[in-house]
């Protein structure tokens, strides 16, 4: 069956070389071992030859790329941000996607150290070809987090767009990884990393951002974070929570409404059952998290796992071509 991927990762070498070279990198390690960074690195720096034969070994028909790293969040000087930013986008929309149109599309990266220079760009990639939205995280950096007043121009730049931003994962806080100690294992991508993101989420829609931007429109990777799965002691629980929240609606209501997910990273029946049941076939798109994971592990599991034909086509490859004319 043929497929459309979301969460597909790229980058370049000076980029990635920002995770170890600015200071805050260097601080915070990218918690892999090193024979899975060794058998990444020609993968996420490949601009289209080997994806491309792996997409048509599995019938992926067209991959929605986005940046391999958040170490742009690690610069701290705004115009060097900016730079770099720029640099990556001009490289995958005017390369990298120019090249085969047909096949990629993307995700913007975002300037955030300073919010009013993400919003323009955001504005300026939404003009480019193949652009779809951006990649953003959650916590933007220390203490700072997307739901914050001064990062309201990224919001009403998406509104005005009609961009989907991205929630990627990021390096969960120094204050935090005091629950890991010990077990550094739990912190990153088997745990920590989507119990945050999850926790970002949360903070969105509990701060009103989506009362805000009713039409704000958010995609959660990794089977959504395990939020599909806690939407009813979700609203139970905020009812006598105490009454700090500004939503209006109950959480589910925003998740059911504004968010979509992806099963990228999470290659689980037993999930993907439950996220059907809980927010619906309609709001759940095909990804693979490549090159972190496999294309044919992904691909075997949705055209394997027992799920009605009609919601397999819808998260193939349908809901893609509804929302983005894929």
């Amino acid at each position: 069956m043929k497929k459309i991927a979301f969460e597909e990762h790229i980058c370049r070498p000076q980029y990635m070389a920002l995770r170890f070279t600015t200071p805050r990198g260097r601080a915070n390690p990218f918690p892999l071992n090193p024979t899975e960074f060794e058998r990444m690195g020609p993968l996420i720096n490949d601009e289209g030859e080997l994806r491309l034969k792996d997409m048509d070994k599995y019938d992926i028909e067209k991959s929605a790329l986005m940046s391999a790293t958040n170490g742009f969040d690690y610069v701290d000087d705004p115009v060097e941000d900016k730079q770099n930013v720029m640099g990556f986008n001009d490289f995958l929309f005017g390369e990298v996607i120019k090249k085969h149109p047909d096949r990629f599309m993307g995700f913007a990266t975002l300037p955030m150290m300073d919010p009013n220079q993400a919003a323009e760009e955001l504005c300026r990639c939404m003009e480019m070809d193949g652009c779809i939205g951006a990649i953003v995280s959650g916590l933007l950096r220390p203490g700072r987090f997307l739901d914050e007043e001064e990062y309201m121009p990224v919001w009403e730049a998406a509104h005005k767009t009609k961009a989907f931003l991205y929630l990627h994962p990021t390096e969960t806080p120094e204050e935090i990884k005091g629950l890991y100690k010990n077990y550094e294992c739990l912190n990153g991508s088997t745990w920590s990393w989507g119990t945050d993101t999850a926790t970002y989420v949360l903070r969105m829609i509990f701060s009103g951002v989506f009362d805000r931007y009713p039409d704000a429109r958010l995609i959660v990777g990794h089977m959504g974070e395990m939020l599909p799965y806690v939407l009813e002691r979700l609203d139970i629980r905020w009812k006598i929570s105490p009454l700090d929240s500004k939503n209006k609606l109950s959480p589910s209501e925003y998740i059911k409404r504004n968010i979509w997910i992806t099963t990228s990273g999470n290659p689980s029946a037993a999930a993907m059952k439950c996220a059907i049941e809980a927010i619906g076939s309609d709001k759940i798109l095909f990804a693979t998290d490549y090159p972190f994971e496999g294309m044919k592990e992904y691909s075997d599991f949705i055209e394997n796992v027992d799920i009605s034909e009609e919601d397999r086509e819808k998260i193939c490859w349908r809901n893609a071509e509804a929302l983005f004319g894929a």
